[in-house]
């Protein structure tokens, strides 16, 4: 429960995706960036779409943006992307910029740092939301792209790491969000 807490404690302000969008592969395909951007991807939601079977390769379009006022030398913001897979953040220039591990357990490795990485990851200031009062509002966007790859970090045991390949697995989609993290506690 302590852990749990302070996650809680931890986590400042969320605000979700702006776009947030999936392109599958063909089954067997394994695709560069360059050859996936121009594909076309289709709206996806978290809790509701899951990434399958066991194998195949699947690309998130993320679009997001967070307020400046959330830059601060005692916060870092995270893109936090949960696919219960592996998975590789690129950024726009099609630049690999973190692998991802996805799940509940330990070793899950879930969180893209945006602040303070904002120049790596291509990420700009701008005017944000929508609206007339948008315009006083200043902030920044940015857009990353998120090859998922349809097994854990020790491949697709079925109910377990050490029991023989599940061929249907397939894995949930269960977090997406720009997380402000108070880095003093």
């Amino acid at each position: 429960t302590s852990k749990t807490l302070n996650k809680e404690r931890a986590e400042k302000n969320a605000l979700p995706p702006t776009a947030l969008k999936c392109y599958s592969t063909p089954f067997g395909q394994h695709p560069a960036f360059a050859e996936v951007v121009d594909k076309a991807f289709h709206d996806v939601k978290v809790g509701s779409h899951s990434f399958g079977p066991s194998w195949s390769s699947h690309w998130l379009q993320v679009d997001f943006e967070y307020p400046l006022d959330w830059e601060r030398d005692d916060v870092r913001i995270v893109l936090r992307i949960n696919t219960n897979s592996e998975a590789l953040v690129f950024n726009v220039d099609g630049q690999v910029v973190e692998g991802m591990n996805g799940g509940d357990s330990s070793d899950r490795r879930c969180d893209v740092q945006l602040f303070p990485r904002r120049e790596v990851l291509k990420l700009v200031e701008c005017n944000i939301g929508e609206g007339e009062a948008s315009e006083d509002r200043k902030g920044v966007k940015g857009k990353l792209w998120i090859e998922v790859s349809c097994n854990g970090m020790f491949g697709v045991g079925k109910e377990g790491l050490i029991n023989p390949p599940d061929p249907t697995r397939t894995f949930a989609l269960s977090e997406a969000c720009v997380v402000q993290l108070d880095t003093l506690l």
